[in-house]
């Protein structure tokens, strides 16, 4: 997974609000609010109402969530206000607000911007060399340059990423952007396949691991209950691999 933006809606009075737009493993684009009661878009949370994949994975990379946090249904106050600050965010937040017009090389520390990991020296690492100087995993920047949807700008000051070229996918990706149900799929632009199949999922809750298999895609008839009592998608929805 990939997370290609965020934003933060600072306290106003129920905690602070951050909005992640995470990329699922096979291209669709889904939001993810870590709020009172975090939401995702993506099928599992909608209509099963679960607590998805995309959810578990900024509580743990972005937010650094504990096992007990991402087990947690909802959020007091100070739980958001706490993850507000986390080291990651803190780091990205800093990073974008300082300046560096020479693009200066900085140490390699902390972690990727893009996918919330840590980078090593011995990783492909790639700087903004027009502007902050910030460093990204190559891999990471490579995704997120072909997904940009324009001229490829650094993802902590907004410089452009590499002042004599264009993005050449910049027009395809605007254009022709595939729609699968409500959601964009970016899966060729990341090279993905786009398609669903078995996926295996690993989650580590109050120190458990639980493994947990879903099955391929399906269509789902309109008002169809599960035996659970949840709420159906619609005769257009598709419940992908994606969701977990």
């Amino acid at each position: 997974m990939i997370i290609i933006d965020h934003a933060i809606v600072e306290d106003t009075g129920n905690g602070a609000q951050i909005s992640f737009d995470i990329v699922g493993s096979v291209g669709n684009i889904y939001k993810v609010w870590i709020k009172a009661s975090p939401s995702c878009t993506c099928p599992d949370h909608m209509y099963r109402r679960n607590r998805c994949k995309h959810i578990a994975y900024v509580m743990l990379n972005a937010l650094s969530g504990t096992d007990e946090q991402i087990a947690q249904r909802f959020f007091y106050r100070e739980d958001l206000n706490h993850m507000r600050g986390s080291p990651a965010l803190k780091r990205f937040e800093a990073a974008k607000a300082a300046q560096n017009p020479q693009g200066t090389r900085r140490p390699v520390e902390g972690e990727c911007a893009i996918c919330f990991m840590g980078m090593e020296e011995t990783e492909e690492i790639v700087c903004c060399q027009y502007g902050c100087g910030n460093n990204l995993h190559g891999f990471c920047m490579n995704k997120w340059s072909k997904s940009s949807g324009g001229n490829v700008r650094c993802v902590y000051c907004r410089a452009l990423w590499d002042a004599e070229k264009k993005n050449p996918q910049a027009d395809a990706i605007r254009n022709a952007g595939v729609r699968r149900g409500m959601y964009v799929n970016v899966a060729e632009q990341f090279g993905m396949t786009g398609s669903s199949g078995m996926y295996l999922s690993i989650f580590v809750l109050s120190g458990v691991i639980t493994y947990t298999l879903y099955l391929p895609e399906r269509k789902v008839s309109p008002g169809k209950l599960r035996a659970t009592g949840s709420r159906e998608a619609d005769s257009n929805e598709e419940l992908d691999g994606d969701a977990m």
